[in-house]
């Protein structure tokens, strides 16, 4: 069950107020909010959550590997990105091997390996990906892990739904809470232990849902080397 940030700094007022042991304390709720939005932030990156994932479909330049229009303005990092697909088709792209030559690519108007920009290019906050060969033109679907709110302009604001499980983000606020202050590590490692043991239950609960086996109507004809 999701929560907004006041229902998860509330409860875990209450939670760090029955952790036994020295050095309990009382936290202001400025400082729980910002704890609660750390351990948002630890959960979010720890796992692809399928509610935080978007599909997008973007259109090569046909130039210089990059989309046409900017449609990764609000994708945080390179991580972010969880699949590139030519568009309608099953198989995924792979991304470009560190060890691979980009330049030994060629050209040629199919996509084959995608990569990030560097983040010199003046692009790279609005496009953030790289497709080879340069050259390649057409439509891509993109996966991407999006994030709630875009700061600094956009933050976190006390009714807003933090939609992850509850008491995972309560274990977590008051884990950050506990190990920042450095005055109780046992209860701090309690924190830790429960929010572990639910994010494993709530993981293992999407891992066992059914999924489906995906169609490919032909054999494919384009074969690459994935990374180790």
């Amino acid at each position: 069950m999701s929560a907004t940030i006041r229902e998860v700094v509330d409860s875990a007022t209450v939670l760090i107020g029955e952790v036994a042991g020295v050095g309990v304390q009382q936290f202001d709720d400025d400082v729980l909010y910002a704890h609660a939005i750390r351990a948002f932030d630890l959960l979010w990156k720890k796992y692809h959550w399928p509610q935080f994932r978007e599909w997008r479909r973007v259109e090569l330049d046909g130039v210089t590997g990059k989309f046409i229009t900017n449609d990764f303005d609000d994708i945080r990092d390179f991580e972010d990105f969880v699949a590139v697909h030519i568009d309608a088709e099953p198989q995924g792209l792979p991304t470009l091997n560190k060890a691979t030559n980009p330049y030994t690519l060629g050209t040629g108007t199919r996509p084959k390996l995608w990569t990030s920009l560097p983040i010199i290019d003046t692009d790279y906050d609005d496009k953030r990906l790289l497709i080879y060969p340069l050259t390649a033109t057409g439509f891509l679907n993109v996966c991407v892990r999006i994030y709630p709110v875009i700061p600094p302009a956009i933050n976190w604001g006390w009714d807003d739904t933090m939609h992850l499980d509850k008491n995972m983000l309560v274990y977590g606020t008051g884990y950050m809470a506990l190990v920042g202050s450095a005055m109780n590590g046992e209860g701090a490692e309690m924190c830790k232990g429960l929010m572990q043991m639910t994010f494993d239950n709530v993981t293992n609960g999407l891992g066992n849902q059914p999924i489906a086996i995906e169609h490919q109507d032909s054999v494919p004809d384009q074969w690459f080397v994935q990374n180790p």
